[in-house]
């Protein structure tokens, strides 16, 4: 990992003695400088590196071709040139595409100094190996109309890609359709989108090609709850799966059962919804809880449940009452995290999971309003060597 640093930026020293490491295969670049200087000097060391993770870099907008720049280094006071200078994405196109780079993951995070969209996309056209690829960017130089060509053009370079992580800030679903149509032929097996808006006619192209390959998944912003419970009735081959929310109310609607039996990591929110909104009826609470216990029972290999909270809303309690006791099959548990998901447990409760749950190694968030019983809750489970690893700010001193 490289760190920014002034003394470095601007000397090419750094990163010729980079170029001179024959077996450099990794490298990370954090919050430094890379000049119009250097990129000469980059490319051979680009070119050899399978990872190369460029990290709220800044780079200079324009790169002067050698001639004008030595023509300027000469000079005290940089003369104007009638020849404009290259962009990077100008400068790349000079490079030979038959001398590609070994890139097997690539990570553009939060680039500063580049203003146009295909200067950030340019090294995808040297990466014939590439399989992951990680890109943040702030949208706010670019429109939807310039994203969408562009993510579709430079997607077709990388015919390897499996593993996707676009952070794009954008609730324009258009953007998010002309990727998947153009990466249709790939075989994708993770894909996060932590900031993208993500609905039925994305979905329906995920589903359509890429259902049988996908293992990791990622729409915590902006899926909706009935494209989440759809997901879980789809994606057989899950290992890892966050999402915003899901309702109790589209679970118990839809018959169909969840398919992804191999689920690990599961990250949602989960809402208890009743029928009765102004005067809630224990009943029928009852049978809401146990309704979803018994959907969350079917994930017999799940290791890390963190639910999210939903404020102002009712969340899963984890009392032997409200149908803990369906989720005897999580013998694999390994975390659970409750963070700001208000619960009440009892000892009994507290008991029945360091007994069932034989893996269980650590539980984040308030077991308990009170103080004293939360204290008492957790002094259980530390007693049985699960960690207790974050304190819940909402608990509540009697």
């Amino acid at each position: 990992m490289i760190t920014g640093n002034k003394a470095l930026e601007g000397s090419d020293e750094l990163w010729r003695a980079l170029a001179s490491c024959p077996s450099l295969e990794s490298l990370s670049i954090s919050k430094l400088h890379v000049s119009h200087r250097n990129w000469h000097v980059c490319w051979p060391l680009w070119s050899r590196l399978t990872c190369l993770r460029l990290l709220e870099a800044s780079f200079s907008s324009k790169v002067f071709t050698d001639k004008e720049q030595e023509n300027n280094d000469n000079q005290q006071q940089p003369q104007h040139h009638p020849s404009q200078p290259l962009s990077l994405y100008e400068l790349l196109s000079k490079e030979d595409p038959s001398r590609p780079t070994k890139l097997k993951t690539l990570e553009l995070r939060l680039l500063q100094g580049i203003e146009r969209l295909q200067d950030h996309l340019a090294l995808l056209r040297f990466c014939p190996d590439l399989e992951t690829f990680i890109w943040f960017v702030n949208p706010e130089p670019f429109t939807g109309k310039l994203l969408e060509p562009e993510l579709e053009r430079h997607v077709q370079y990388c015919p390897k890609l499996t593993n996707i992580t676009l952070g794009i800030d954008y609730r324009n679903e258009d953007i998010l359709i002309r990727f998947l149509e153009s990466g249709a032929s790939l075989q994708l097996q993770e894909m996060n989108l932590p900031r993208a808006q993500f609905g039925f006619d994305t979905w329906k192209l995920l589903r359509e090609h890429h259902w049988s390959t996908l293992r990791i998944l990622d729409v915590s912003a902006f899926a909706g709850s009935s494209v989440v419970q759809d997901m879980l009735c789809s994606l057989t081959g899950l290992v890892s799966f966050t999402a915003y929310m899901i309702r109790s109310g589209d679970m118990m609607q839809d018959a169909r059962p969840w398919v992804c039996l191999g689920l690990e990591r599961l990250v949602v929110a989960i809402e208890i919804q009743t029928s009765n909104v102004d005067n809630v009826d224990n009943d029928d609470v009852d049978v809401t809880q146990k309704a979803v216990m018994e959907r969350l029972s079917t994930l017999v290999r799940l290791q890390y449940l963190q639910l999210r909270p939903i404020y102002g809303q009712s969340s899963l309690q984890f009392r032997l009452t409200g149908s803990l006791g369906c989720l005897e099959t999580w013998r694999d548990l390994r975390t659970l995290i409750l963070h700001h998901v208000p619960q009440e447990l009892k000892e009994d409760d507290v008991h029945w999971m360091i007994e069932k749950w034989p893996r269980l190694h650590s539980v984040i968030g308030g077991l308990h309003p009170l103080a004293t019983m939360d204290t008492a809750l957790k002094g259980i489970l530390t007693e049985k060597k699960v960690q207790i690893r974050q304190v819940d700010t909402n608990v509540r001193i009697s």
